[in-house]
């Protein structure tokens, strides 16, 4: 008769995440028997983070919802519907039901095309933004990989180095997209104060 206490548990729960992470039973049996626990380590950090993000309540809307807040052909509204479901802006949960996975994001949508952006346009700029935010964001994790974790594994993962290590992630997390931020509104002044000084030439000139 075998007896199963409280780390057994933690275990196969341990086990399961990095099932889901697309571990298999090798490399699991691998990470789990690494002195340095890096495994429990860094998923511990990936629950800690997604606990810090800013929690939104999915919102489910209608076909009709959507046509009422974004007035469109139904042409339109139905190409723009797929490119959305595409981009995770919406998900079907059925015939005529959508769940907004992110309320805020669509509300933005929303915004500026109240002020005369088309609903196209819109979306196509939602996808442009993933594209960008990708390559920044990947731009930040080769800094921390580079500089801070292949020294520390080549320095054998010292266990009194773990704290400083995981702190450095969220730290990098907070800089990066406050960063990101601060450089996304500068460019935004620079293009538009050039945009507008080209509107303004071109009408000193006669020209619309």
């Amino acid at each position: 008769m075998g007896y199963y206490g409280p780390e057994h548990i933690a275990r196969l729960r341990l086990i399961q995440e990095l099932q889901g992470e697309g571990f298999n039973l090798k490399g699991i049996s691998r990470l789990i028997d690494d002195p340095h626990k890096p495994a429990e380590r860094l998923l511990g950090v990936r629950r800690t983070l997604s606990g810090l993000d800013e929690i939104e309540e999915p919102e489910v809307l209608t076909r009709a919802d959507l046509a009422r807040r974004f007035p469109v052909s139904d042409d339109e509204g139905d190409a723009v519907l797929a490119k959305a479901q595409r981009l995770g802006i919406v998900a079907p949960l059925s015939a005529d039901h959508y769940e907004v996975p992110s309320p805020s994001l669509l509300a933005a949508a929303e915004e500026v095309v109240r002020h005369g952006i088309s609903l196209s346009h819109a979306v196509e700029n939602v996808a442009e933004l993933q594209r960008h935010s990708e390559a920044v964001a990947r731009r930040f994790i080769k800094l921390f990989l580079d500089d801070i974790w292949k020294p520390f594994a080549e320095a054998g993962m010292p266990d009194e180095q773990w704290p400083s290590v995981l702190a450095s992630i969220e730290q990098l997390r907070s800089a990066g997209a406050q960063a990101f931020l601060v450089v996304f509104r500068q460019t935004l002044n620079r293009e538009l104060d050039t945009a507008l000084g080209e509107l303004t030439k071109r009408l000193s000139e006669g020209k619309r």
